[in-house]
């Protein structure tokens, strides 16, 4: 029967208005995660940054306990040589001291504003960057002025900027970890001009490879930058992926394989309004009114969540997915929202396997001694999100639905188990063998219709 122009177009047009409301409900959606997203990361962010000062103070601890051992203990008598002359010692620990108070200061700044769910302005992160890094540089500087100057430019501190720079990943930003590199290489940088300065005209001294170094402190930030943007792109990349299950798990519920999930993200599929061809499948607990009035209300739910478990199981293993519970039964669809052509086919699969199963499962459960009816019919039918910006669900809407159930219900007429029609026999019909059931009326359906059952599942007559 050819389509009414009239209906196509307002078909056209519904659809169209359906495929931009899921587009906003989508962006929507997508910017509140993004901003709750920003505000927590945001405070893991200011986490790091105490973790980061942490660290920093124990390596100032690290530091005295250093110079406390070279001063008596390994370079007892020798530690004036070593350290210079004058108040070089004094300066270092006052020094160190400051930047212990400096650090102190900060974690409970950086506490302060985690507590009120506040970020650290940017600047301000800049600042103290750049602030850190003094410590090694003043170090440095006191070194020369009380020692020979090649000792003073290898001296550990040289070495301590790189411990700075490693820290910086911790900020998970790309410019702050190129920033205290470059940090590092003006001071260092600096040092060496003031130096070379200060030093006798006749006296020449290779700065050449010093310069060197500053360059190298500069790429490491560099690299350290890399390292702190790839691990945060894949944060980010791991929890919109979480996040992008949690969709696909509350579109289609709970009960969706992994393997399903797996491929729709992979396939980046649109759960835009369509229309497919699938395999609809029904099932239904037989005299389930009867069980539940002489049990209680807990023993029916462990019954349920007993049967349930291996038949949906059985379903998930052949591609297909459970779109509705009906109390006692439920609706599985095969061949949406993912398609490999074999829907009839893994729907009679799945079928046989929950029958299987249902014998072993009376053998352990007497007492819950089961009888199910399946029916099953295939064709096109619209598939597609419907629903409110509150609650969405993955819906399955065409005659294909209606027809499988009424399938299902003629097992109670036919006192059988499964029935399918006519368009599932096709499908499958050089790989099985199927007994007729005949021609019958079904209702909401003009033309009598052509039903068929497996012989290997026994026909009660």
């Amino acid at each position: 029967m050819t389509e009414k122009p009239s209906f196509r177009i307002f078909n056209e047009d519904f659809r169209s208005k359906h495929r931009e409301h899921q587009k906003r409900f989508f962006h929507s959606f997508q910017n509140r995660f993004k901003k709750e997203f920003n505000e927590n990361f945001n405070l893991e962010i200011l986490k790091s940054e105490r973790l980061r000062s942490v660290l920093i103070l124990l390596v100032l601890v690290f530091i005295v306990i250093l110079i406390l051992l070279n001063k008596f203990y390994f370079m007892k008598g020798n530690s004036d040589d070593v350290m210079g002359k004058g108040d070089i010692l004094f300066k270092i620990s006052l020094t160190l001291g400051f930047f212990f108070l400096y650090e102190c200061i900060v974690i409970s700044l950086l506490y302060h504003f985690y507590k009120k769910k506040k970020t650290l302005p940017y600047p301000a992160r800049l600042m103290n960057a750049g602030a850190e890094v003094l410590l090694p540089s003043l170090i440095i500087y006191f070194f020369s002025c009380g020692m020979e100057i090649r000792d003073a430019l290898n001296s550990p501190p040289t070495y301590g900027y790189f411990i700075f720079i490693i820290l910086s990943t911790l900020r998970l930003d790309f410019f702050l970890s190129v920033y205290t590199g470059f940090m590092v290489a003006l001071q260092y940088s600096i040092i060496l001009y003031t130096i070379k300065q200060s030093m006798p005209v006749a006296t020449e001294y290779d700065f050449l490879m010093y310069y060197e170094k500053a360059l190298i402190y500069i790429l490491a930030g560099f690299f350290a930058g890399m390292v702190g943007y790839q691990t945060k792109k894949i944060i980010l990349k791991t929890l919109d992926l979480v996040e992008e299950k949690n969709e696909i798990t509350k579109i289609f519920g709970a009960h969706v394989s992994p393997e399903v999930v797996n491929k729709l993200l992979e396939s980046n599929l649109s759960l835009d309004s369509e229309t497919k061809y699938v395999c609809i499948l029904f099932l239904d607990i037989r005299n389930f009114t009867r069980f539940s009035e002489s049990r209680s209300p807990e023993e029916v739910v462990r019954y349920l969540n007993l049967v349930f478990n291996f038949m949906i199981e059985k379903i998930n293993q052949n591609n297909g997915i459970i779109n509705k519970f009906l109390g006692d039964g439920f609706m599985a669809v095969f061949g949406a929202p993912l398609g490999d052509g074999k829907e009839c086919r893994n729907a009679i699969q799945a079928v046989k396997e929950i029958f299987k199963e249902l014998k072993q499962f009376n053998l352990e459960y007497p007492q819950f001694k089961t009888k199910i009816g399946v029916g099953i019919h295939s064709g096109e039918a619209v598939t597609g999100n419907i629903g409110s910006e509150l609650r969405k669900e993955y819906t399955i809407i065409g005659d294909v639905v209606n027809t499988a159930s009424r399938l299902e219900q003629l097992n109670k007429k036919f006192e059988s188990e499964i029935i399918l029609s006519e368009s599932v026999k096709n499908k499958l019909e050089s790989e099985e063998d199927f007994h007729s059931l005949g021609e019958i009326e079904i209702r909401g359906k003009v033309q009598p219709m052509k039903i068929f059952t497996i012989p290997g599942e026994p026909l009660r007559k």
